[in-house]
């Protein structure tokens, strides 16, 4: 458990090390949050950063955002929008992570049946809904109890 309390206050530096307009900051950072739930591995933050450059949120904020779900956080979420998605969905299929690992493994996993890639999304999008705007208001609560200070 000291890990997590370690990485959040971590994170929670980070976001309060970031100069610059707090709802922007929120905004960048809730938006780096929903994209971590989606199953778009490997574009996440180029998606991030032209969405914030469009908006004009926050870069930085929607990086550290993304960074949320990582190799340690993934397969846990991955696993929970899976089974969210699936059951949404309605499809019986059944997902076996292919043997051998590496990038052709992670191309299997969203290439090889689409019933996947759907119950990802659509279990990420689920989650990652809520996440965001709790996101949000944690991030511009944070961002204008350091103006105050």
């Amino acid at each position: 458990m000291k890990l997590s309390w370690n990485r959040i206050r971590g994170m929670t530096q980070r976001l309060i090390a970031i100069k610059g307009n707090p709802r922007d900051i929120a905004s960048g950072y809730a938006l780096g949050i929903f994209l971590a739930t989606t199953p778009f591995i490997g574009f996440k933050i180029f998606i991030a950063l032209f969405l914030s450059a469009l908006f004009r949120w926050n870069k930085i904020a929607s990086v550290v955002g993304v960074y949320h779900v990582n190799p340690l956080t993934g397969p846990p979420f991955y696993a929970l929008a899976f089974l969210v998605g699936k059951a949404v969905l309605g499809t019986e299929g059944q997902f076996v992570y292919p043997t051998g690992g590496g990038m052709a493994a992670i191309i299997h996993v969203f290439t090889g049946a689409g019933h996947v890639f759907l119950s990802l999304l659509i279990g990420g999008l689920i989650l990652g809904i809520p996440l965001t705007v709790i996101a949000f208001l944690s991030a511009k609560k944070l961002m204008l109890s350091r103006q105050r200070v």
